[in-house]
């Protein structure tokens, strides 16, 4: 059967015929009606005596068509879809009378539905007032993108033919760029900063409150995003995939692994309470040896890359952001088993020490960096190392002193002692070269709150950096420093279709990235459309 249609099995029993209760289910290995969803080998579903077919909800037309082939035991009948996939229609029942062997049912278009989640048309046409494609070059007036499927299949500018098979998407004077990426949060589900919130709200609601942020994500126009320590975002992650919630890609590192006493670790509970915890945000390793089992078991659980840390932080109560953590050759052999299986390594570094250790152990990314020196900045540039700033932190720390919220008091001295390093460090390497993308380290509490992503490159041009460098580290960069460059983070033909819709000029006003965002389709899919 061509690849193009959607195969379906159903199961009709010897005889035919009409059983009374049309909602009976039959016995195994009969496919239950109403849960599998029709796609390319996917199944329908079926009642005794007749052909139940549970039609998923996309939009299509076309005709059903089924035939039963000969010489089964038992007869099994197998139909698809002009057109590919079936439509958004509700479950319906189809009867054939006893002995019929074949059935054809018209399937009338079906017009998209606003945020429905689902594509929005087999080819979309999106009009605008500029494009900003995430390389960072002048903007594009009046563009067309060409949407087929989930891939872009054009961008060009000028009219649109006069007759042409597709929806149009007519959003005025906005500016179109790619989906944006936020390499740094944290999907814990909590709402403050002390550690009870994991001991008082329990981890089936913390879950909840994830399903609710990764949606606030994606409002947002951050399709993408990097969850640096967190068991709920593996499952967060594979939910989104199956479209159980709406959300962004995630690249889930689950549990972060530090050394015992390192940050990360939770220094008020016994070390057994803490390794022993499957919902703990840490895995205590020491040693190399050690340290590649850890690594080996964040692959297990389905780890996309893997996060670590080589420095204390202010976030950790017994450690210090100049703190040294884990050895080089520590360093080198997660980094070395990670590589083995195609993962890469992120650090939690804030001081220098920390930062150059990391480096030389071979990491891919740094995280924060508040108190990088030159040093740092020729090994990121040596390496081609992405460097992810958090420095939209520094107006977190600085609110804290008049708005403290639950902080104890330990983290508010130690965010204190950041707020001038982080500036300066940010601001050197950018001016050197180093390769930057966006990420705020945003996790929930207050003033880090998931939806307010876009803190993050309206920070770095609030501390020195151009507007379309901030754009470009929260597309294309982003893109690049999650490996996912070849189909994410810019707007060309054949890339993933990835689109938000800004309603005015960011290059103008980056604060339109979070006051300004009206439109958001993700792989095609149309999320969010503003009037």
């Amino acid at each position: 059967m061509r690849q193009d249609r959607a195969c379906m099995r159903v199961w009709n029993p010897p005889g035919g015929g009409t059983h009374p209760d049309s909602r009976r289910r039959p016995r195994e290995p009969t496919p239950r009606r109403g849960v599998n969803p029709v796609t390319p080998g996917g199944r329908l579903g079926a009642c005794l005596g007749t052909i139940g077919i549970s039609l998923p909800r996309r939009k299509t037309q076309g005709s059903l068509h089924a035939h039963e082939p000969p010489d089964q035991d038992p007869p099994v009948r197998w139909g698809w879809a002009d057109g590919g996939e079936m439509p958004l229609l509700p479950d319906r029942i189809i009867l054939l009378p006893k002995g019929s062997r074949t059935c054809s049912i018209e399937i009338p278009p079906i017009s998209p539905r606003k945020g429905s989640g689902t594509v929005a048309t087999h080819r979309t046409l999106l009009t605008a007032g500029a494009l900003l494609d995430g390389n960072g070059g002048d903007p594009l007036v009046d563009p067309i993108v060409v949407i087929e499927g989930d891939r872009i299949a054009d961008v060009y500018t000028g009219p649109i033919p006069e007759e042409t098979a597709a929806e149009i998407i007519d959003l005025g004077t906005a500016t179109l760029m790619p989906g944006m990426f936020d390499v740094h949060v944290h999907l814990f589900g909590v709402r403050g900063y002390s550690p009870a919130e994991y001991m008082i709200h329990p981890h089936d609601f913390r879950v909840m409150r994830v399903a609710e942020d990764c949606r606030k994500i994606l409002d947002a126009g951050f399709t993408s995003v990097r969850d640096c320590g967190s068991t709920i975002a593996l499952s967060a992650a594979r939910a989104i995939r199956e479209g159980v919630i709406p959300g962004p890609n995630i690249q889930a590192a689950g549990k972060i692994i530090t050394q015992t006493g390192g940050h990360g670790d939770v220094h008020f509970l016994l070390v057994e309470m803490v390794q022993g915890n499957p919902d703990a945000s840490a895995r205590l390793a020491d040693g190399p040896d050690e340290c590649r089992r850890a690594v080996r078991e964040m692959t297990r659980l389905g780890a996309d890359f893997i996060k670590i840390a080589t420095s204390g932080g202010v976030g950790s109560e017994k450690t210090h952001p100049l703190d040294e953590r884990y050895t080089v050759e520590e360093i080198r052999v997660i980094c070395e088993e990670a590589h083995r299986s195609g993962r890469r390594v992120a650090t939690h570094a804030q001081g220098a020490p920390g930062v150059k250790n990391a480096l030389v152990g071979g990491v891919d990314t740094v995280e924060h960096g508040y108190f990088i020196d030159q040093e740092c900045i020729d090994l990121m540039l040596e390496r081609g190392t992405h460097f992810v700033p958090t420095l939209a932190l520094i107006e977190v720390f600085k609110a804290s002193v008049e708005r403290p919220l639950d902080m104890p008091p330990w983290r508010l001295k130690k965010q204190q002692e950041c707020i001038v390093a982080m500036q300066d460090s940010f601001l050197a390497a950018y001016e050197a070269g180093v390769r930057i993308a966006t990420g705020p380290d945003y996790f929930g509490a207050p003033m880090r709150a998931h939806g307010d992503n876009a803190d993050e490159p309206i920070a770095m041009v609030k501390y020195g950096m151009r507007p379309s460098d901030a754009i470009v580290a929260a597309t294309r960069a982003g893109a690049e420093c999650m490996g996912v460059e070849a189909d994410h983070g810019t707007i060309v033909k054949g890339k993933i279709a990835d689109v938000v819709g800004v309603d005015g000029d960011p290059l103008e006003d980056i604060g339109l990235l979070k006051k300004g965002i009206r439109f958001v389709m993700k792989a095609g899919s149309l999320h969010r459309l503003d009037p």
